[in-house]
């Protein structure tokens, strides 16, 4: 409630749409304060996203037809899956077969954003597989995307541990040794996030939680 207060303004005043006139960092203000909101749960940011993206879902042909502003696909389509289900994770994973490069980062990193352990777990398995249209150079993006939220992390690591002979099998070979390192770091980064989060979580909510009350009653 504490950071909400803080955004809520802000976010109200940039809003959604985006002028063809608008400055570099106005764009930028507006992607950032809107990333913020949606990942703090600012009902108003996450309920444009989730009807941007039901909208996008209807499109006859949604590869080539997205009203969604370049900008805001990120934060639309994390919501969008987060807030979903299965028919809007399919949705997205549908779309990697068509998308452009940049398009296709984007997507490869919202897929991870899904809060069902069984879709995290299922999209670690299929980056793994020859048909699912995830490529081997893709692979670390899918690990990264799974281990970037509090519930992939372990999902992740035991996804690893119990993976590691096929992970093995597939990075550490002659064809493709320059993707070694980044799995690496990735499953190093899956590990450092898990302990601090034990460490750390419980301190951090409770600071919040005291600076809010203090806040309430000046």
């Amino acid at each position: 409630r504490y950071v909400l207060r803080l955004l809520s303004g802000a976010v109200n005043e940039v809003g959604w749409e985006v002028s063809a006139n608008e400055s570099v960092i106005r764009a930028q203000q507006r992607v950032d304060l809107l990333a913020s909101a949606c990942h703090f749960e600012y009902v108003n940011c996450l309920e444009n996203a989730v009807r941007m993206y039901a909208n996008w879902m209807l499109a006859p042909n949604p590869d080539s037809y997205n009203e969604i502003n370049v900008d805001l696909r990120g934060i639309v389509y994390c919501v969008g899956v987060r807030a979903g289900g299965l028919r809007e994770w399919q949705f997205a994973h549908a779309r990697l077969a068509a998308a452009s490069a940049s398009e296709r980062h984007r997507l490869l990193s919202v897929l991870g954003c899904t809060t069902a352990p069984h879709l995290l777990h299922r999209y670690l398995e299929l980056s793994l597989r020859n048909d699912s249209g995830i490529r081997k150079q893709d692979v670390v993006r899918v690990f990264s995307a799974v281990a970037g939220t509090a519930i992939g992390q372990p999902i992740a690591f035991n996804f690893v541990r119990a993976n590691w002979l096929k992970l093995r099998n597939l990075f550490v070979t002659e064809s493709c040794s320059d993707l070694g390192r980044p799995v690496q770091q990735v499953l190093e980064t899956v590990a450092a996030n898990v302990q601090w989060r034990e460490r750390n979580y419980q301190a951090i909510v409770g600071w919040l939680l005291e600076h809010d009350r203090s806040t309430n009653t000046s």
